[in-house]
C-alpha cells in the first residue's frame, strides 16, 4: 500500500496512520452525508453520477411459504437515471459471515421489487429527516439537484425507478474500512455473470496524521473492472449526438437562438471535451480533463437555459467557498441584466439564454467562467 504523507504547518511532511472507524455506525453516518463517495474512483470512460439518499434502514418484507419477515437494508440510493443502490456497510473487524451478508442483501435485492412500488419510494424519500451533510435539504429541492431542473417531474421519477427494479436494473454496493479476499472473490463473480446488476465493493479507509491534522480517506473500488461492468445496470437513455441535439434544440427554439447555443458550444470545444448528457431532456456539457470529480462547470439545456453548476464545482477545495461563488453569480447576473437564478449554497446558477444573443454580454459571462475553468486547473499546478 502506498505511503500516505501531509505537510505540518511548519512545512514538514509527516506519515499518515490509518484511523479505524470506532462503529460502524460512523461509517454508515460517512456515507449518508456524503452520497457522491459512492461515485469515488470512477472509470474515465463513465458519466459522472448524482447520488440521493432515499432513506437508511428501508424496510423491505422477505416472503417465505409460511412466514413473512421484515429486514431492512443499511442504506437506499438513487442516481439520476432512476437506478436504485442497496447498501450495506460493515467493518473488516466484523465477524459475521461474508456468505451471510452477501445472502442477506441478495435477499432484500430480490424481495424489494415486490413491495418498493414508487408510492412507496417516494413517500420513504419525502419523509426520512433531511440529510445532515452538504448540499440541499427538502425533498423538492434534493430531487432537482439529482435530476438538474428547476421543476422535477416527481411522478415520472419514481415510476422510472419502480421500472428499473421490476426489470432488475440496480446496483449492490458493500461499504468497507477493508475488503476481505473473500467478499471481493463473490463481488467479481456476481459481475460476470448477473447481466442488470452491478455489484462492487467500495474500500474507504480513514488516515489521520496525528497532530491536529483533519483526517484523509483513501477510497477503493473493488470487485467491478472496465470489462464486467453490467451494460443494463448504466443509464438506460438513448445517447443523443450533438447534431441531433441541435436538430432537436431549433424545433424548440428556432434558428437564431441555435446560433447562440452553437457560439456556446464552440466555446466550449476550445476549453475541453463537450459531450450530451443521457437524459431524456439532454443537455450539452463541458468536460475539463483531468482526474477527479466536479470538471463540469457548464451546461446549455435543451430548455434554452445556461448553468454555470456549482453542484458539481464545490466538490473541489478550490470551490468549497460559498461567498466565492455567490459572487461569481452576483457579477454574472449583473451582466445579464438579472435573467437568471442563483439556488443558494447547494444550487447551481441558471441563466437564459436570450441575453446571451448579444455578443458583448456572451463574452464577459464566457470570461466569468473561463476564470473558474482557469482556477480549477491552476489549481492542479501548483498542487
Amino acid at each position: 500500500m502506498a505511503t500516505l504523507m501531509h505537510r505540518t504547518g511548519d512545512g514538514r511532511y509527516q506519515t499518515m496512520s490509518e484511523a479505524p472507524y470506532a462503529a460502524e455506525t460512523d461509517l454508515q453516518a460517512l456515507l449518508a452525508e456524503h452520497p457522491h463517495l459512492l461515485g469515488a474512483d470512477a472509470f474515465e470512460d463513465e458519466e459522472e453520477r448524482r447520488w440521493i439518499l432515499i432513506r437508511r434502514e428501508m424496510a423491505v418484507e422477505i416472503e417465505d411459504t409460511e412466514v413473512t419477515s421484515t429486514g431492512s437494508v443499511d442504506h437506499l440510493f438513487v442516481d439520476q437515471t432512476g437506478v436504485p443502490v442497496i447498501v450495506e456497510v460493515k467493518r473488516a473487524s466484523n465477524t459475521e459471515s461474508r456468505r451471510k451478508i452477501v445472502g442477506q442483501i441478495l435477499d432484500y435485492a430480490a424481495n424489494a421489487p415486490h413491495h418498493w412500488t414508487a408510492d412507496v419510494l417516494r413517500s420513504a424519500f419525502e419523509t426520512a429527516p433531511p440529510p445532515a451533510g452538504p448540499g440541499p435539504k427538502t425533498p423538492i429541492e434534493r430531487l432537482a439537484w439529482l435530476l438538474g431542473t428547476e421543476e422535477p417531474d416527481a411522478d415520472q421519477f419514481w415510476q422510472l425507478v419502480e421500472q428499473n427494479l421490476s426489470e432488475g436494473r440496480l446496483r449492490i454496493v458493500f461499504v468497507l474500512d477493508r475488503v476481505p479476499l473473500a467478499l471481493l472473490r463473490i463481488v467479481e463473480f456476481l459481475n460476470k455473470h448477473l447481466d442488470t446488476v452491478e455489484t462492487y465493493a467500495l474500500e474507504v479507509r480513514r488516515h489521520t496524521g496525528g497532530d491536529g491534522a483533519p483526517p484523509i480517506l483513501e477510497i477503493s473500488r473493488r470487485g467491478v473492472s472496465a470489462t464486467n461492468r453490467p451494460q443494463a445496470a448504466r443509464p438506460q437513455h438513448p445517447v443523443l449526438t450533438l447534431e441531433g441535439w441541435q436538430e432537436r434544440f431549433r424545433t424548440r427554439h428556432g434558428d437564431e437562438m441555435l446560433v447562440v447555443a452553437q457560439a456556446m458550444i464552440d466555446w466550449m470545444s476550445r476549453r475541453g471535451r463537450v459531450f450530451t448528457t443521457k437524459s431524456g431532456d439532454p443537455s450539452v456539457g463541458l468536460r475539463i480533463p483531468g482526474p477527479g470529480n466536479g470538471r463540469y462547470p457548464l451546461f446549455v439545456k435543451a430548455n434554452g437555459r445556461v448553468a454555470i453548476a456549482f453542484t458539481y464545482l464545490m466538490q473541489r477545495p478550490e470551490f468549497a467557498d460559498e461567498p466565492m461563488r455567490a459572487e461569481v453569480a452576483r457579477r454574472i447576473l449583473e451582466i445579464v441584466g438579472g435573467r437568471g437564478r442563483y439556488g443558494g449554497p447547494t444550487g447551481d446558477l441558471t441563466i437564459e439564454l436570450e441575453p446571451l444573443r448579444e455578443e458583448r454580454v456572451r463574452e464577459l459571462v464566457l470570461a466569468e467562467v473561463d476564470r473558474l475553468v482557469t482556477r480549477m486547473t491552476g489549481s492542479e499546478v501548483t498542487a
